[in-house]
């Protein structure tokens, strides 16, 4: 599910209840969870740096309605990757939020993929 977007800056308003600095990227992609998938891992890259975020870096946020969303959590015995558990046949939209003093550069690209897998990741 590679999609890649510019940086946006907006309002910084907490998300998932964690201060964050108002800028963010919002991954203009639509991912339907498949048949038998039940979570979820991410990682975004850098393609301007041509680095890999740190999972500390931004809360990457998953959305299917308005009423639907929460944060994905850094999976266990990793430092750059997010998990989450998924429903299948959903469709999720992913939006990362990123924390004062982790904002990449203006005019950076970010890449966001993802796995399904068939049990969430760990925690």
């Amino acid at each position: 599910m590679p999609c890649d977007w510019p940086l946006s800056a907006g309002t910084a308003q907490p998300v998932c209840g964690h201060p964050v600095s108002g800028y963010y990227d919002r991954f203009p992609t639509n991912e339907v969870a498949p048949a038998g998938m039940m979570g979820l891992t991410c990682q975004i890259k850098n393609l301007t740096k041509g680095t890999t975020l740190s999972s500390g870096d931004y809360y990457l946020q998953w959305l299917i309605t308005s009423a639907n969303k929460a944060c994905m959590y850094p999976v266990s015995g990793t430092t750059d990757t997010v998990g989450a558990a998924v429903t299948p046949g959903s469709n999720y939209h992913f939006t990362a939020f990123f924390i004062t003093g982790h904002v990449p550069d203006t005019g950076d690209t970010l890449e966001i993929s993802g796995t399904w897998l068939a049990t969430p990741p760990p925690q």
